[in-house]
């Protein structure tokens, strides 16, 4: 039947959840925790001197996940974003940023899934490509910044994917509202240490790039 089918695919991810749950010691990672009851999390943080909220939504985009030819097959599902990422369909108040593992891209529902985190995430960010990214989406609707994240570990590919981070800085209204992000990239030299990365992109001057995020020029 389809719920045995269901809880199939969800046990499959039980060993995880218990590892995020004890041994990382992240039991607020987990599903459940003011979201949807399965995939994924909302997670409200209070900030010291500021009125308003940040709000962490975790996505999952990987439970249907199963061999290196899932591009296209996965799901991240519209009540999973809806669950986590509103108050009951509206959006929530303060700051949000979204976490979710594959480029939309990569899923069957992205176009969809993009859309909506438009209207109720102010800032993505993701991983699965290795390489970092930075870019703004929008079309005369919505608008969403994308952050990828490069890698901190690929074993014998490291030649192809050189260890990075992200610091990231994000300017705001009394709201909560974005108006700038200031990135700044740092890579790892092969010489044994870290570094700012100019290479990303011809603005990055000193590894420092700022996308302009304003509601503004959104509209």
């Amino acid at each position: 039947s389809s719920d045995e089918t269901r809880e199939a695919v969800f046990l499959r991810m039980s060993a995880w959840r218990a590892w995020v749950a004890d041994e990382l010691g992240c039991p607020h990672c987990m599903s459940g925790m003011g979201g949807h009851p399965r995939l994924g999390f909302h997670q409200e943080v209070a900030l010291p001197n500021r009125p308003f909220a940040l709000h962490i939504i975790g996505l999952d985009s990987g439970w249907l996940a199963g061999d290196d030819h899932d591009q296209g097959k996965l799901q991240i599902t519209e009540d999973q974003i809806g669950r986590n990422a509103t108050n009951g369909g509206k959006p929530l108040e303060g700051l949000r940023v979204a976490l979710v593992h594959h480029p939309l891209g990569e899923c069957a529902d992205g176009t969809r899934a993009w859309k909506l985190l438009g209207e109720y995430a102010d800032l993505l960010l993701r991983g699965h490509q290795h390489d970092p990214l930075a870019e703004i989406r929008r079309d005369s609707d919505r608008g969403l910044v994308e952050l990828a994240a490069g890698c901190l570990y690929e074993g014998g590919e490291g030649h192809n994917y050189p260890n990075g981070m992200q610091v990231i800085d994000i300017t705001t209204d009394d709201v909560g509202r974005p108006l700038a992000y200031d990135v700044r990239f740092r890579s790892w030299s092969p010489n044994g240490f870290w570094h700012d990365d100019s290479s990303l992109y011809s603005q990055a001057a000193n590894g420092r790039l700022r996308l302009q995020a304003s509601n503004e020029n959104f509209s």
